[in-house]
């Protein structure tokens, strides 16, 4: 999302020189923090983000929880990247959604395969 927002805001709004970002929405499974910090850093690094910085959160409620900080600035190179980082996310996301279809018709076919087995049914349940 992250990516189309700022596609959007570059394209649209072509005055905006700048564009300061601020990560640090808290998520589940703190173990993994500081790995999720570390791909959000690298997605930033894609899209030709200058000064990306991890910085722990400190406040007793979100230890363990990191902001990562970026600027990106508009220059051609960081457009380039901008977009490029955009089709690479938008077939990234499309694949998932497509194996998550596949994995949901298995599961859909082993839930009857299952209900045909406990039911007794005489059909090959191969």
């Amino acid at each position: 999302m992250l990516v189309e927002v700022l596609t959007f805001l570059a394209e649209k709004f072509e005055t905006v020189a700048t564009i300061r970002l601020t990560l640090n929405t808290p998520f589940e499974g703190r173990h993994d923090a500081l790995k999720v910090a570390s791909a959000r850093a690298q997605m930033l690094g894609r899209i030709s983000a200058e000064h990306i910085q991890i910085i722990p959160n400190l406040s007793p409620s979100s230890r363990g929880d990191f902001t990562v900080e970026a600027i990106w600035k508009r220059c051609p190179q960081s457009l380039g990247a901008l977009r490029e980082a955009l089709h690479h996310e938008r077939a990234a996301h499309e694949a998932r959604r497509m194996s998550a279809g596949s994995v949901k018709d298995r599961l859909a076919r082993l839930g009857a395969r299952i209900k045909r087995l406990l039911s007794g049914s005489p059909e090959d349940i191969h």
